[in-house]
């Protein structure tokens, strides 16, 4: 066997194999004898086919089966003598087929980079202090209430944040549309729920009372008939009710899980929690910067089939989830939507793996188990959570793939140029749902 390297382009490769044709007839020779023991030709009996006919009949079909073994074999050898690492499977040209004078192909692929992470020394990151004050326990609070708020009748006219109980038809040019009508809606007025316009014509309305309003649908309405449709809508009240915040009482905080009733138990909970929340979100937001920073000192090509691959893995996590939510897309999102996402994680894997080995950085059984407590703690039966990830072991892989991660964003901030910036729950927070 030949091997020639005849082309090297960043990652590209083609290398070129010449077989000597014994390599692949002495294998074609020995798979038919041994089929003229089970094959079966008409007019011969069983185990008595003549070779000759078993090799008239189907030495070419042997020949490419062997030959399709024989490139996989030889590729594996012809990379590992010129030292390559492949990155996905070669692309394969058949230059020379010859039973006499031998075989001869190519095989384009693209290769693993060779990186030299780059000294972060110079890297200037900004990390994230902040912590849950009493004011921001009392905000969850209010929140908690309001989620449990209820309306009671009130006479008198209708305000904002008050609750109006009504019946609507809307017209266009006199006449009713589809859609446009509807009996005993609670509506908040302020909320937003209704077109712009709607909700501020009837403020001020009370029970009994009947209105006429005009507003206009937005232009870019879904309902492409009521785009930009200049509408009267009659309105009729039936109730007006003004809402009515619960107690800090016993039951109330019965009903958000604490069997205790203490309001002071209630907020030692939702402390832990919004503690428990804020870490994770200052982490998340910390690493993103800290994996910025890499790329932006690090510059290498990656592997076109690699991405490739990760945007598939993508695409698939995307619709997985979409379909879990209820969401059909009716067809095949195409890759180009994920190769930006798909691109930074090659890049980010391939770095990230090069660091750990360069600058040996492992991980502890015990940071494992102490992450695992961690996230078990975010559960009711948190010893139920740590037994089940223990006992999967894919589970317990993804555990100590966040630690590892973790322990390269420290090792880069204990190595690189930091500077605290002052924050607060609810800017860190608002930060991470955006």
């Amino acid at each position: 066997m030949q091997v020639s390297l005849v082309s090297s382009e960043g990652l590209k490769r083609t290398l070129k194999v010449e077989l000597p044709a014994e390599r692949v007839e002495s294998q074609v020779e020995t798979r038919l004898r041994s089929m003229t023991k089970t094959v079966r030709v008409n007019g011969f009996r069983p185990g008595k086919v003549p070779f000759s006919v078993v090799k008239n009949r189907f030495a070419e079909s042997v020949r490419q089966e062997v030959l399709g073994g024989v490139i996989q074999e030889t590729f594996a050898e012809a990379i590992s003598e010129q030292k390559l690492n492949p990155a996905g499977l070669p692309s394969v040209t058949l230059d020379q087929s010859d039973a006499k004078e031998g075989y001869t192909y190519s095989a384009e692929f693209e290769v693993m980079p060779e990186i030299e992470p780059a000294d972060v020394s110079a890297l200037e990151l900004e990390t994230i202090e902040a912590s849950v004050e009493d004011a921001d326990i009392d905000t969850m609070l209010e929140s908690l209430r309001k989620q449990r708020m209820a309306y009671e009748v009130v006479e008198r006219e209708a305000a904002n944040d008050d609750q109006v109980i009504i019946d609507f038809t809307g017209y266009i040019n006199d006449e009713a549309f589809e859609g446009g009508h509807a009996t005993e809606v609670p509506l908040v007025l302020g909320s937003g729920q209704m077109i712009p316009g709607f909700e501020d014509a009837i403020v001020g309305i009370k029970a009994g009372e009947e209105r006429k309003i005009d507003v206009t649908f937005p232009e870019e309405y879904q309902v492409d008939t009521l785009a930009g449709q200049a509408t009267q809508f009659d309105i009729k009240c039936h109730e007006v009710r003004e809402p009515k915040l619960p107690e800090l009482s016993e039951e109330f905080v019965k009903s958000l899980g604490v069997e205790s009733g203490d309001a002071d138990e209630l907020k030692r909970d939702i402390r832990a929690n919004m503690e428990r929340e804020l870490a994770n979100a200052i982490e998340n937001q910390v690493k993103e910067r800290v994996m910025d920073g890499l790329l932006s000192i690090n510059e290498f090509e990656v592997p076109t089939a690699t991405v490739k691959e990760e945007a598939g893995r993508l695409k698939q996590e995307f619709m997985d989830q979409m379909s879990q939510n209820g969401q059909n897309f009716g067809g095949n999102l195409p890759d180009e939507m994920f190769m930006d996402r798909a691109t930074r994680r090659v890049k980010l894997g391939l770095l990230v793996g090069e660091m750990v080995r360069k600058n040996e950085i492992e991980v502890k059984d015990d940071d494992v188990q102490a992450k695992l407590a961690e996230i078990a703690s975010a559960y009711d039966e948190p010893q139920q959570v740590i037994e089940y990830y223990n006992s999967n072991q894919q589970l317990m892989q993804n555990v100590r793939g966040v630690v590892l991660e973790s322990n390269v964003v420290a090792w880069v901030l204990e190595n690189a140029k930091t500077t605290a910036t002052q924050s607060n729950f609810s800017d860190v927070m608002n930060a991470a749902r955006n």
